[in-house]
C-alpha cells in the first residue's frame, strides 16, 4: 500500500513537471506567432485610422467645393436632413467604390497571399530587423556625422 501510494505521488509530480515545461515549450514555440499577430494588429489599426482620416478630409474637400451648391438648397427650401443625405451619399457611393476595387482586387490576388501567408512570418521578421537596422545606422550618422 505505501509503495503505491509512493507511486502515486511520483507519477503525480512528474505529470506537473513535464506540463510545466511542456507550457514553457508551447509558450517559446508560439511567442514569435504571438509577436508577428500583435504587429500585424498594430498595423491594421493603423491603416483602419489611416482611412478613416483619409476619407474625412475627402468629404470635407468635397463640400467645400459643393458650399455654394448647398447653400442655394438650403435656400430654396431644402432641409438639413436632404443636405446630410446628398453629402452622406456621395461618401457612400465613394467608399462603395473603394470596397469593391479592394474586393475585386484581393479575389485576384488570393494565390499569392495565400502563398505569402505561408512563410509570411519568416518575412515579416525579416523586415522587421532590417528596419530596426535602419533605423539604429540612422541615429548613428545622426549622432556621429557621415564620415
Amino acid at each position: 500500500m505505501l509503495i503505491c501510494r509512493g507511486i502515486h505521488l511520483a507519477s503525480n509530480s512528474d505529470s506537473a513537471e513535464s506540463s510545466a515545461s511542456g507550457r514553457h515549450a508551447g509558450q517559446r514555440q508560439t511567442g514569435g506567432q504571438r509577436f508577428a499577430t500583435m504587429l500585424l494588429t498594430s498595423f491594421a489599426a493603423a491603416g483602419l485610422v489611416l482611412a478613416i482620416v483619409g476619407i474625412y478630409g475627402v468629404v470635407s474637400f468635397l463640400v467645400a467645393q459643393r458650399k455654394q451648391e448647398l447653400a442655394v438648397r438650403i435656400a430654396l427650401g431644402a432641409s438639413r436632413a436632404n443636405v446630410l443625405w446628398l453629402v452622406l451619399k456621395q461618401g457612400l457611393e465613394m467608399a462603395a467604390l473603394g470596397a469593391a476595387i479592394g474586393l475585386f482586387g484581393a479575389w485576384t490576388r488570393e494565390p499569392s497571399l495565400a502563398a505569402l501567408s505561408q512563410s509570411g512570418s519568416e518575412t515579416l521578421l525579416c523586415v522587421v530587423s532590417a528596419s530596426k537596422h535602419s533605423v539604429e545606422s540612422r541615429k548613428h550618422a545622426a549622432l556621429f556625422g557621415s564620415i
